[in-house]
């Protein structure tokens, strides 16, 4: 019903919408929903909240399982959102981006993993400036005079989110059968990373009214063979064989031929959908101090990676891309009898994404945050009331008219001052749910949209507001192509119990699932976690960075103001105090893998509490189906704050060995001010010219006008060895300033008239 575009915190300002649609997820049966949900009002059991608050709050948590991206993300903006990623085909890594042999911070192992972590600016920054890769790039262009050595970017990127209980084994198991069952081919699998060649494929396109004619023909036959049978079973029961045969013969005659000469039919038509290459990695998504367990796969062109100038190893990884596959009737059989014709579905899908990109590409024109519509409440319908041939609204159109009246008049009438030819047709088919609400938005929204360069020509001096792949010609085939392995890929996962959204139906921590958090999850929680506590360490440690540098720039000021007098009197100045690196100074930790490995003696104590409560899971009575879901969470929270107290141990433990080198930096800086300044003044009467310069500096002084005061007999001793001596302007009177250890004069000449 509604697009869905959203633009959070967490994902770094990048607008997101989810790639399946609530009528998706009911209909075409990629996903397995509970009774309670499928038929509302049939389940009795008190422990389910079976009002319609419980239902959207169900619905709410399985559209946020499958998240697809507007725009395609770059690998600063992925190293940033996500744990545990590593650099996909044709992708450079951060060693690369800094130089190669970039300078690093002196220090222990931790200034390393700094240097490899990219801070950023506010969200909303990042995505306004994501295409600071881009001047990074312009000068590796402008270094070399080879081949273009631009970063690929995909031209469709999904999330799926994963239970934390399955096995990272398990993930790459399912995602290597999806594509088998599409007819690709793997060239790489190592943990948690996956990536494969998909061929084109060669399917029908239906014209208007076409797929509802042929279901009609399919569901006659059916019926006329389900009445064959029950008339040989039946009448000719006891009759003989070459009888029964030859009256059904009669029976399919009468039914399947006409009197009337049948019309010339029109000659089916084809598509040839292209290939594409799959870059899949089970990661950490970032969500401040929380995290979730992802699949990100993105589609690429193979045509992108291929121009890269990559090592030899991946070059070996596109010698052999398979041949198309011939699926002309691309019918997709369900378990029910249902038949779903997989190049509809795959059109339907660019749609909706080609209206959310027209519509952030309108919110980018106009002022990106100037307004935003406000979406109804969903409404669900029993799985039997609804229409299976189209992925459109399944609600009257009346019930929406009123709640989509702001929709359709403000922002239409907001975006009619845009004068931007219309790209593409909206394929929704010809009939009467073309009049539909969502038909004539998504009309409006193709009518005003830009055509969007292609990923593989998108350079900074476009004007189409952004880089959607789905609005440009080149790369929408790619966009629908790719569709047919998102969804035997997320069939695949829910018919595993891998995919988040099976925790309604297969409880945490139950079979065939793990009894405990996965391990390749946990690694990566640790690496989220430590990250962020480098992150609060050079943040904190920076301010006593700062400290210590004012007074070792202060003390390096001093060294200069001194110089000419240790040259003047031929003295040899103090020498320098040298740098001591932090690792010369003790640290107060021992790691605590080594006290309870592997995770520590914090993160153990959780383990073993979550394991402990999910044997006795059993016992425990009135959970919801909704608890799974809160106890995965839960779970995950636990053991983030776990390696959170760990790590703050150790954060603690190293900013007090950054304090004590600053306090001895510190130290040393007024140790090296004092021993110059006692150096020149203890030079009285060892050294002839610095008693010299002492001793007319006293005459001076008697001649001052507050000779003899207090302040003037407390160091009347003539043993004070000028420091510093300048020219200076005191009020009218120009004049010679003489800088002592003790003493301050200033020595000025009296002017006619002007004083002095």
């Amino acid at each position: 019903i509604t697009l869905d575009v959203t633009r959070k915190v967490s994902d770094r300002g990048l607008y997101t919408r989810p790639l399946l649609s609530r009528n998706e997820i009911e209909t075409l049966g990629v996903l397995t929903l509970p009774n309670w949900i499928a038929r509302p009002g049939g389940e009795e059991d008190s422990s389910i909240d079976n009002t319609s608050r419980g239902r959207e709050m169900y619905m709410n948590r399985i559209l946020s399982c499958t998240t697809e991206y507007v725009e395609p993300p770059k690998s600063k903006i992925l190293r940033k959102l996500f744990s545990g990623w590593v650099p996909g085909p044709g992708e450079r890594r951060p060693e690369d981006e800094r130089g190669g042999g970039g300078s690093r911070m002196d220090g222990d192992e931790d200034s390393k993993l700094v240097t490899a972590y990219s801070t950023s600016k506010s969200p909303h920054e990042s995505a306004d400036n994501e295409d600071d890769d881009n001047d990074d790039f312009e000068e590796i262009r402008s270094r070399s005079h080879q081949q273009l050595l631009m970063e690929p970017l995909p031209v469709r990127t999904v999330t799926m989110r994963i239970r934390p209980d399955v096995l990272c084994g398990a993930v790459m198991t399912a995602l290597t059968a999806a594509v088998e069952k599409v007819g690709g081919t793997l060239t790489k699998r190592q943990g948690g990373h996956l990536r494969a060649i998909i061929p084109g494929r060669k399917v029908r396109v239906w014209m208007p009214g076409e797929w509802e004619r042929e279901q009609s023909k399919v569901e006659e036959g059916d019926e006329e063979r389900e009445t064959e049978e029950q008339v040989r079973s039946t009448s000719f029961g006891s009759h003989d064989d070459s009888d029964s045969q030859s009256v059904v013969s009669m029976l399919s005659a009468m039914s399947f031929t006409s009197p009337l000469k049948s019309p010339k039919l029109q000659r089916p038509t084809f598509k040839m959908l292209p290939p594409y290459l799959i870059d899949a990695q089970l990661v950490t998504k970032k969500l401040g101090k929380e995290c979730e367990r992802v699949l990100l796969v993105r589609v690429y062109r193979i045509q992108d990676i291929a121009q890269q100038r990559s090592g030899a190893d991946d070059q070996e990884e596109f010698l052999d891309v398979p041949a198309p596959l011939d699926l002309s009737a691309n019918v997709d059989l369900k378990s029910d009898g249902r038949r779903i014709d997989l190049e509809l579905e795959s059109k339907r899908s660019v749609s909706a994404l080609q209206d959310a990109a027209s519509l952030v590409q309108m919110l980018k024109a106009v002022g990106g945050e100037g307004f935003a519509i406000d979406q109804p409440q969903p409404m669900l319908t029993p799985l039997d009331e609804q229409d299976n041939g189209s992925v459109t609204s399944h609600t009257s159109t009346k019930s929406y008219l009123k709640s989509f009246g702001d929709a359709i008049t403000s922002p239409i009438r907001y975006f009619s001052g845009s004068s931007v030819a219309p790209l593409l047709t909206s394929p929704t088919p010809s009939g009467p749910k073309t009049n539909t609400v969502i038909g004539l938005m998504s009309m409006e929204l193709r009518r005003k949209c830009q055509a969007s360069p292609s990923v593989g020509t998108y350079s900074k001096s476009d004007k189409s507001h952004g880089l959607y792949p789905c609005l440009a010609k080149e790369d929408a085939p790619y966009v629908q192509s790719s569709w047919i392995f998102l969804k035997v890929c997320i069939e695949e996962l829910d018919q595993r119990c891998l995919g988040y959204s099976t925790l309604g139906v297969s409880p945490l921590f139950k079979s065939p699932s793990l009894t405990q958090i996965d391990v390749h999850y946990i690694a990566q929680i640790k690496a989220f976690c430590r990250e962020s506590m480098i992150v609060s360490l050079v943040k904190t440690a920076s301010e006593l960075e700062v400290y210590a540098r004012e007074q070792e720039v202060s003390c390096s000021n001093l060294d200069h103001l001194l110089r000419p007098t240790f040259d003047a009197y031929k003295l040899a100045p103090p020498p320098l105090p040298k740098p001591v690196p932090l690792t010369a100074y003790p640290l107060d930790f021992q790691p605590p893998e080594g006290l309870a490995p592997p995770w520590g003696p914090e993160v153990m104590k959780v383990l073993e509490k979550i394991s402990a409560e999910s044997t006795n899971d059993g016992t425990v009575s009135n959970r919801t189906r909704l608890s799974s879901f809160d106890r995965a969470k839960r779970a995950v929270s636990l053991v983030v704050a776990a390696f959170q107290r760990q790590h703050d141990v150790e954060q603690g433990a190293r900013l007090g060995r950054k304090n004590m080198q600053c306090m001895d930096r510190l130290a040393k800086m007024q140790a090296h001010k004092r021993n110059s300044i006692l150096k020149i003044r203890d030079s009285y009467g060892s050294n002839l010219l610095s008693t010299n310069a002492a001793d007319d500096y006293h005459l001076l002084r008697q001649k001052s006008s507050n000779a003899g005061s207090l302040s003037d007999t407390i160091h009347a001793i003539p043993d004070q060895v000028p420091l510093l001596i300048c020219n200076v302007l005191v009020g009218n009177a120009a004049g010679t300033c003489f800088i002592t250890s003790s003493h301050v004069l200033f020595h000025t000449h009296l002017v006619p008239i002007i004083g002095g």
